[in-house]
């Protein structure tokens, strides 16, 4: 029944075992057999209240506890009732019940209630709910920083002034929580932040391995280049230059350090190739890309790490101040927080483990006498998912342990990074531990379970072939190796070809109206499983249901997916944790209730009359608002209330007694709620307002009626568990929700769907961890990782600590510090590594058929990009899950499908042909039918005009669509170690302008040499090469650069807006309809009696007639947006030409 390895896994008596179980190795059952085992030992019996059990969730222990019970009822049909076996197995299924078969955090609760007199608590503490946490730490927060910026330190004023920004210090409170986040997952929380201010060279020695890496990945491809050259027809001419460059990037590799890397680095040019006559052009073409592809990282290297002793010492200076804000900020925050949670007698989960520990570990970090208690009562310890412990739980582990400890995982499922879940935990005894070789001795040892008893071989091959090419130590925490691999365990009926693991590609390039990629791709997935329910047989042989299908998603789109298959008549629900708060009805009674609190918050009243209750329609608010303007004589400019409104149009209005009558409903019940706001309780307050109007039963009338409805009276369970809180009142429920939208606490829709339910699941991969299905779907593999960590100001690292964004606010410069962006660096190597780790749990779930799906613009470029030895770059520069299959799969163990709009919108056009021949299908029949029908299929919408017209354009976009051809934009052909195109050289010359230190002009003894200075201080290599000082030596000397010198307090760059104006007016169509409009005005600047307003071009043009029709259109809606927004006129509009080298003026 068990294999070699699980035998051994059960049957180990001494030593704490790892036991590193792959995806459908049986890990649960045979955690399960070992603890029988341990029961009903003959020799050495022990009772099951003596094993501690860790599991990641309740539902696991639970059903763990359940699985160790129908064990021991098994056991016990073995013996007679009375025997003393019998007697022993009866007795364990009794103490089964108190057994410490829990989660963590539910066996750190046990030890602090078993240990109440050991801490400063008050027994009667409550563990606090996640969402009342949210407020109170919002709470603290505001708290805190009030105090702060009244007490106005220095290194708090100058954290603040570096990193606050338009939308207020919301980046600083963002990051203390994130920090927050990271201090109270490790053991020592305060003693983790204070090291946070030591610094030392650590990550330099980190960057140095890894460009060593990737110049290793680079020599690679050059060695591929050199044997293309080398074969028969092969471009021998190329050869030179090839060896010449294989030598000098070959000489980084002797470089002592970063510094002397990064010269080196720098010094590597490109000469053209010499040109190679005859030959096989195919051979050339290869050789080409390959020399193309390492000549871009050689250059990517040389910028991203441009290594300068001097910089780097200046931005650790002013790095400190900042770092020492944020660790005491985040020190303080903690303690007003701890301070918040005691005043209400609350915990956390954070709480729970640090008091926890606290229990078990005195001052010094030795194990206390508690510790010692709990480390003879437990004579195993048992570890369920241990690849997602932490240092905090590990700590706790190590306080009780005595080489005890059974833990059971799969590093290479490892997905819960964002938890603080710490991989490395797993692979540090993984690679410290000795592999079992049949010797039971105290040494600490490791299982490796590699047998899979879930899938078929097909989708086994599948996932290995793809794992053994991507999967690395340095990207993904392990080697996939065959230790690593995966092997067949189960056994299934016969059939092969069918079963084959499947890429679909389904091709977005050919769209040809506005159905969007994820749709068409969605339409595909439906044509597939049409295909499949006609011709694929599971489970033995019966037909495949719709519930045998899962489509595993990484982002919140399922929805978009289900509307497409339910259209496809194919039923599907997409099960979501996110977006609650963004349902019609739960968006429509929070309005409602907002608007009782206040009523003079506009939008909630307005979306109160708007909604059921009221039932007011938009003709009829819009009459209210234009007859009270109307009637108080109130321009147009002038910002009205609502509530204003609806009182006077009540009363003297002179609007229909129809609407007049909504709005005398609309005030009774603001008046009749308000009043029962003071005293009910939210819960109560939200029941009658359901019960008063019926609001229940109209929601649950609309489509998808039942899950509105019970998203409705999932608010009113959220109302209660508000209540428990300490908090009270309407307003502060209001706050409370908001707080929750705010701290990302969504809940997702209320879930109403049935095991039994045939129907195509829709979820995301981390919740189908540790489920099965028959087929299962990977769709929208093309969508890119979340690298948002990666841009923000300050990164944090556990190895390195803080990466601070440079800042020298005298100057006005903001820039990456060198040390941020190997921290970005690695961070973005850790996040590759967690996507692989999620991929290969997406991989793993299919019992019979794995099926991923993508989009991509071009699929013959996309499969160009295959590879039989993908190099560490290739690798690293993947962006999303189709990046990564496409580099790695093959032809023997995919089949690759493709689909393309035409194909898919063939069967689409059938039916909407035979909805145009349903005239024929009345014709003969009674004719006023006939007329009736008719005039219903030729119904023309009368706002056809507006229905294409997009809400939102870039100023960029109106100015192409108003040419009458297309501008073609030279590119600069300047030589700087490759052709640098046009929008590069504008992107320079801007960021340049942009911050121009005219102030500082007179301290230097000519332009030039103060161009030359302010170009220094621009970060990116490449920016400066691209730049010719003299360009901006010579706008310098115009009558227009002039005025910016003297007038340079009065200059404002770089100004982003968005206004709103008719269509008409953008010359967008013949519509009234509001477009908003956004763009950046490039400089403008206030003279003594006027206001010029200035555009930088860098197009390479023969005359200025050119410049002036190509930008008319966009600098005319700059001059409309600048007067909107300052209520001054523009008096002059000036396009500065630097191809030119002259100020035009567009009107003469």
């Amino acid at each position: 029944m068990w294999t070699k390895a699980q035998q051994a896994a059960i049957d180990i008596k001494k030593g704490s075992i790892l036991v590193s179980a792959a995806a459908g190795s049986g890990k649960t059952a045979v955690l399960v057999e070992r603890i029988i085992k341990k029961i009903t030992d003959n020799d050495n019996p022990v009772d099951v209240d003596l094993l501690l059990v860790m599991t990641f969730t309740r539902a696991a222990a639970a059903s763990m506890k359940e699985k160790i019970y129908n064990a021991l009822l098994k056991e016990m049909e073995k013996h007679e009732t009375n025997t003393v076996e019998f007697k022993r197995l009866k007795e364990q299924s009794v103490l089964l019940a108190s057994a410490k078969i829990m989660t963590t955090d539910s066996f750190c609760l046990s030890i602090i209630r078993e240990n109440i007199d050991k801490i400063d608590i008050d027994p009667a503490f409550c563990v606090a709910d996640e969402s009342e946490i949210s407020l109170l730490k919002a709470d603290t927060m505001d708290e805190l920083l009030e105090s702060e910026y009244e007490a106005a330190n220095k290194d708090f004023m100058e954290l603040s002034d570096a990193f606050a920004n338009s939308k207020g210090d919301k980046s600083i409170v963002e990051f203390i929580e994130k920090l927050y986040r990271f201090a109270v997952s490790k053991p020592w929380p305060l003693e983790w932040l204070d090291s946070l201010n030591e610094s030392d060279d650590k990550w330099q020695e980190y960057i140095y391995a890894q460009i060593m890496k990737s110049v290793d990945s680079v020599l690679q491809d050059i060695d591929e280049m050199i044997d293309i050259c080398n074969e028969e027809e092969g471009p021998t001419a190329y050869l030179d230059n090839v060896l010449e460059e294989r030598s000098s990037i070959g000489g980084i590799k002797k470089a002592a350090d970063i510094f002397e890397l990064s010269k080196k680095l720098n010094l590597i040019s490109f000469d053209k190739l010499k040109a190679a006559k005859g030959g096989d052009k195919d051979l050339r073409e290869r050789a080409k890309a390959i020399r193309d592809k390492y000549k871009d990282n050689i250059s990517k290297l040389a910028q991203d790490y441009d290594f300068d002793k001097d910089r780097v010492l200046l931005e650790e200076q002013s790095e400190k101040a900042k770092i020492r804000a944020v660790v005491d900020l985040t020190k303080k925050y903690i303690s007003l927080f701890n301070e918040k949670k005691r005043e209400k007698n609350l915990v956390d989960f954070s709480d729970i483990e640090h008091l926890a520990l606290g229990i078990l570990v005195d001052e010094n970090k030795n194990p206390t006498k508690v510790a010692e208690a709990y480390k003879k009562e437990f004579s195993e310890i048992y570890i369920d998912e241990y690849q997602d412990s932490n240092y905090l739980q590990e700590a706790i582990v190590n306080a009780i342990e005595k080489n005890n400890v059974f833990m059971v995982g799969d590093v290479k499922q490892s997905i819960y990074g964002f938890r603080q879940a710490s991989p490395k935990l797993f692979m540090e005894k993984y690679k410290t531990f000795k592999g079992f070789d049949g010797m039971d001795d105290e040494d600490a040892k490791k299982v490796v379970l590699s047998k899979n008893f879930r899938s078929r071989k097909n989708v086994l091959d599948g996932a290995n072939v793809l794992f053994k090419k991507i999967m690395k130590e340095d990207i993904g925490g392990i080697d996939y190796d065959d230790d690593a691999a995966l092997y067949l365990g189960a056994s299934f009926e016969v059939g092969d070809k069918e079963y084959v693991s499947e890429l679909m590609l389904t091709d977005v390039g050919s769209i040809e109206d506005d159905t969007s990629a994820i749709e068409l791709e969605a339409r595909a997935i439906a044509k597939r499983i049409k295909e499949l329910k006609k011709e694929l047989k599971v489970d033995g042989g019966r037909d495949l249901k719709y519930s045998d299908i899962v489509i595993l998603v990484r982002a919140s789109i399922g929805e978009s997916i289900a509307k497409v298959l339910n259209d496809e008549n194919i039923p599907a629900y997409a099960e979501n944790n996110k977006g609650y708060f963004q349902t019609f009805e739960v968006r429509k009674i929070l309005a409602i209730l907002a608007a009782i609190d206040n009523p003079y918050s506009d939008v909630d009243l307005t979306a109160f009359l708007n909604s059921e209750i009221v039932g007011m329609t938009d003709l009829e608010l819009a009459n209210i608002v234009s007859d009270y303007r109307k009637k108080q004589n109130i321009e147009k400019s002038k910002k009205i209330r609502m509530m204003d409104a609806i009182i006077f149009e009540e009363s003297e209005g002179s609007i229909e007694e129809a609407t007049k009558k909504k709005i005398r409903k609309a005030l009774e019940f603001l008046d009749e709620y308000g009043k029962k706001s003071t005293y009910m309780n939210i819960q109560a307050l939200l029941q009658d307002i359901y019960n008063k109007t019926d609001f229940l039963n109209i929601t649950a009338a609309m489509p998808g009626g039942q899950v509105r409805k019970a998203n409705l009276m999932l608010l009113i369970s959220k109302a209660a568990t508000f209540g428990n809180s300490g908090y009270s009142g309407l307003y502060n429920f209001i706050r409370y929700i908001a707080k929750l939208k705010d701290f990302d606490n969504d809940f997702g829709e209320a879930g109403i769907l049935s095991e039994n339910d045939d129907i195509v699941r829709i979820m995301t991969i981390h919740k189908s961890k540790g489920l099965e299905f028959p087929v299962c779907f990977l769709a929208n593999a093309n969508r890119s990782f979340n690298k948002t960590d990666l841009k923000q100001g300050i990164v944090i690292d556990n190895d390195f600590g803080l990466g601070v964004q440079y800042v020298d606010s005298e100057h006005n410069i903001k820039d990456s510090s060198i040390k941020q962006n190997v921290i970005k660096y690695k961070l973005g190597t850790e996040l590759m590594g967690e996507e692989l780790r999620v991929l290969y749990v997406a991989l793993t779930r299919a019992m019979e058929k794995m099926i991923i799906s993508g989009t991509c613009k071009d699929v013959k470029k996309a499969l160009e990009t295959n590879k039989e030895n993908p190099r560490f770059l290739d690798i690293r520069s993947c962006n999303s899950y189709l990046d990564l299959i496409l580099l790695s799969f093959d032809r023997i163990h995919f089949d690759l499908k493709l689909y393309d709009y035409k194909t898919l919108l063939d069967e689409e056009k059938l039916t909407q042909k035979e909805v145009r021949d349903l005239h024929k299908v009345f014709e003969g029949s009674d004719i006023k039918k006939y007329d009736e029908l008719k005039k219903r299929l030729d119904y023309t919408y009368p706002h056809s005009v507006n229905v294409d017209l997009k809400t939102k354009f870039s100023v960029s976009e109106i100015k192409r669509m108003s040419q009458s051809e297309e501008f073609e934009i030279k590119q600069n052909k300047e030589k700087t170690g490759g052709v640098n195109n046009a929008g590069e050289r504008g992107n320079a010359y801007h960021k340049l302008m942009q911050r121009l230190h005219y102030e500082n002009i007179e301290n230097f003894k000519n332009r030039l040499e103060f161009v030359k200075s302010e170009m220094a201080l621009l970060k990116n290599a490449s920016y400066r090469e691209l730049i010719n000082p003299d360009d901006i030596v010579k706008f310098l000397d115009t009558k227009l650069g002039e005025i910016f010198i003297k007038y340079h307090k009065n200059l404002k760059r770089e100004n982003q807006f968005i206004m709103g104006i008719s269509a008409r007016e953008a010359n967008m169509g013949d519509s009234d309809e509001t477009v908003l409009i956004q763009g950046v005005i490039d400089a403008y600047i206030y003279t003594e009696d006027s206001m010029i307003l200035v555009d930088y071009k860098t197009d390479n043009v023969k005359d200025a007639e050119t410049l002036i029709n190509r930008y008319k259109v966009q600098l005319e809606l700059y001059k409309k947006s600048l007067e909107m927004s300052t209520g001054k006129n523009v008096s002059e509009i000036f396009i500065y030409s630097f191809a030119l080298g002259k100020e035009i003026r567009l009107y003469e």
